[in-house]
């Protein structure tokens, strides 16, 4: 008998530190204008810097994207321009540092490499958590805590399906008063490794981190800041065209 009940209070302990897990998201959401607004955002211009602590390397890059297939990347790396266009059907590239010095096609598994990357930078800005259900995710309140001298709220994201034995565990954390994430945190047997989201700034109707910074074992990593965020711009067709080199 004892054994049910203590069951049943575990059970009852972990749905309540969900629910209230899913109500910091919720949150979060409407803190930055809204999941609705934001996931109906279908142009992104975004310019800025890319630095590397570790090189002393701080590159400029540019980011233009158009609805879910179309994107213009530029990226300045030591000094040599690197170009990674797609128009929605087809898409070219020049990427010194990859070898590629001269105009080349850019094909599938490149195309889907670099997507998953620029989509990756981009969803850092846009925002993490828009469809965290719909992948599966589960999500579990560790409690408050302290992050430079402010309150936050610590989140657990568990994956179901990820296997027991993979050792890698993934928190964040929320600022308790404005609600914004903070910061990721990923410990694993290799190491741990913090992405510190910071500098959120107002665009229209919408609230957007600047800064994403990330850490390896202490060690500063690399680090993008933003000094445009542009939501819906207009671009014409020569935007997303083959370059001229």
């Amino acid at each position: 008998m004892l054994k049910t009940i203590l069951i049943a209070i575990a059970m009852f302990t972990v749905s309540a530190n969900a629910n209230i897990a899913e109500k910091i998201i919720e949150k979060y959401n409407d803190a930055r204008g809204g999941l609705e607004a934001i996931n109906g955002i279908q142009n992104w211009h975004l310019e800025g810097e890319s630095s590397n602590p570790m090189t002393g390397s701080n590159d400029e890059v540019s980011f233009k994207f158009q609805g879910e297939n179309s994107f213009c990347v530029k990226q300045n790396l030591n000094g040599q321009d690197h170009i990674f266009v797609h128009n929605g059907t087809e898409g070219w590239m020049i990427a010194p540092a990859m070898q590629i010095a001269e105009l080349s096609p850019l094909n599938d598994p490149m195309l889907t490499s670099i997507k998953q990357s620029f989509n990756q930078q981009l969803g850092m800005v846009k925002g993490l958590f828009s469809n965290y259900k719909e992948k599966g995710l589960k999500v579990e309140f560790k409690g408050k805590e302290d992050l430079d001298g402010k309150k936050v709220n610590r989140v657990q994201i568990i994956d179901p399906n990820q296997p027991e034995d993979a050792g890698q565990n993934i928190f964040v954390l929320f600022d308790a008063t404005d609600n914004l994430l903070k910061k990721v945190i990923i410990t694993s047997e290799q190491g741990n490794i913090d992405i510190i989201i910071s500098d959120y700034k107002k665009i229209g109707n919408f609230t957007f981190a600047h800064s994403v910074e990330q850490v390896m074992n202490g060690q500063s990593m690399s680090k993008l800041t933003f000094t445009k965020i542009d939501v819906n711009p207009k671009f014409d067709a020569s935007t997303f065209a083959k370059p001229k080199m």
